[in-house]
C-alpha cells in the first residue's frame, strides 16, 4: 500500500467559529477567503463546507471559544497544519497556501482534477523550495519538513476467534488428518494471493486437552492444527496456529488449561506472519482452507468456515510492525555517531 503523509503533528487551526469571529458579517468574502486558506482554494465551492452565510445563520449554537485569543494560544491565532509556520493573525492565509509547497503536495495528493481552478489560474504552479524562502523559524522548509515515502506491514500477530460456524471446522481439519497419507511428508497445496504464489502445509500436533464432555463431541484426543503458507522466496509467509474453544476447558494433569473468558464454541487462532498487511491473514486462511477442501465448500465467504468476514470483532491483535520509509535527501543520514538512531539507542539503553 502507499500512503502519502505529512511526519510532523498537525498544528491547531481554528475551527469555523474562529473563521466566524474574523470574519465581517457584511462582506460574506472575506469569510470564504479564510475558509479557502484552511480547506484550499476551492474550498469555498464545495459543497461539504459550510458558506459563510450558514456561518452566520449558526452562530448562536456556535459561540467562539472566549478563551481562545491571540495571547491565550500558544501557537498563535493560525498555523499551517502542513509545515507549521505561525501566524499572529489570519492575514494573508490564502497566500501562503499558494506558495507552501506541503500545502502544494497534500493537493496533489488528496484533491481530484474537479478540484483544480475553473478560472485557469493553477496555485499548484507556484512552489516554495528550500533555495528560496526561510520561514519564521529561521530555517528552510526542507530542513523542518520529512515526507514519508512509503509504509510496509512487517511482522504482525493476532488471535484470530472464529464462533459463527462451532467447532464444524475443527472437525472439518480433524477429517483431513484422518485421510491424509503422512508417509510422504504433510499435505501440501498451492494456492495463489495477491498476485503471488504460496506453498501451503498442513500439520498437527497434541493440544494437551481433555475431550469436551458434550455429547456432540465424538473426538477421543484432542489435537491442533497448523497451517503455513509461504511464497517461494520466503519473504511473504503467514502462520496459523488452529486451538479449539468450549466452556469450561480442562487440560490434562500438568499442563496449563488455556483461557476462554466468553467460553464461546469455535476456534482460536493464533496468526503471525510478515509482509501482509493485516486484512491479509483471514484471506489467506480462507485460501488455504479452501485449497485443502475444508472450509465449507460455499462460495460466499460469510458460509465458508474460516473467512474474514466471520472474524469476531473481539479478535485480539498482539503485535504490528509497520516499517516507515523516509526519502533520505530530505531526512539526511540516520546511521552515525550522533545520528536518530544512535540518540534513540542512547536514551532508550538506560
Amino acid at each position: 500500500m502507499t500512503d502519502h503523509h505529512h511526519a510532523g503533528d498537525d498544528a491547531d487551526i481554528p475551527g469555523f467559529e474562529d473563521v466566524q469571529g474574523d470574519a465581517d458579517p457584511a462582506d460574506p468574502d472575506a469569510a470564504d477567503e479564510l475558509l479557502e486558506g484552511l480547506l484550499g482554494a476551492q474550498a469555498a465551492k464545495r459543497e461539504d463546507i459550510a458558506t459563510a452565510e450558514e456561518i452566520e445563520a449558526d452562530s448562536g449554537e456556535n459561540e467562539p471559544n472566549s478563551e481562545d485569543t491571540v495571547e491565550d494560544t500558544p501557537t498563535g491565532r493560525w498555523a499551517c497544519r502542513f509545515c507549521e509556520t505561525k501566524r499572529r493573525s489570519p492575514d494573508g492565509v490564502a497566500a501562503h497556501h499558494l506558495t507552501c509547497p506541503d500545502s502544494k503536495h497534500y493537493r496533489e495528493t488528496h484533491w481530484g482534477e474537479d478540484e483544480t481552478d475553473p478560472e485557469g489560474d493553477d496555485p499548484e504552479q507556484t512552489t516554495l523550495t528550500t533555495d528560496e524562502t526561510p520561514d519564521a523559524g529561521g530555517e528552510t522548509p526542507g530542513e523542518q519538513r520529512t515526507f514519508l515515502v512509503d509504509t510496509q506491514w512487517h511482522e504482525f500477530r493476532a488471535y484470530l476467534k472464529f464462533a459463527e460456524h462451532g467447532l464444524d471446522p475443527y472437525y472439518a481439519l480433524h477429517s483431513l488428518m484422518r485421510r491424509s497419507d503422512w508417509d510422504d511428508g504433510p499435505p501440501t497445496e498451492i494456492i495463489e494471493y495477491g498476485g503471488h504464489k504460496y506453498e501451503v502445509t498442513f500439520t498437527f500436533d497434541d493440544s494437551g486437552l481433555k475431550p469436551w464432555d458434550d455429547p456432540s463431541f465424538k473426538i477421543e484426543k484432542v489435537r491442533e492444527f497448523r497451517i503455513h503458507v509461504e511464497t517461494a522466496e520466503g519473504i511473504r509467509k503467514a502462520d496459523f496456529h488452529i486451538r479449539p474453544r468450549w466452556p469450561d476447558m480442562e487440560s490434562k494433569a500438568g499442563m496449563r488449561t488455556p483461557s476462554n473468558p466468553r467460553d464461546f464454541v469455535g476456534l482460536d487462532i493464533d496468526a503471525q506472519g510478515a509482509n501482509h498487511d493485516p486484512g491479509a491473514y483471514p484471506e489467506l486462511l480462507d485460501h488455504a482452507m479452501q485449497a485443502f477442501g475444508v472450509n465449507g465448500g460455499a462460495n460466499a465467504a460469510r458460509d465458508r468456515y474460516l473467512s474474514a468476514p466471520n472474524v469476531e470483532p473481539w479478535s485480539i491483535i498482539i503485535d504490528g510492525e509497520l516499517y516507515v520509509r523516509i526519502d533520505r535527501d530530505r531526512s539526511g543520514p540516520l546511521i552515525g555517531l550522533d545520528g536518530p538512531l544512535e540518540r534513540m539507542n542512547m536514551v532508550l539503553a538506560g
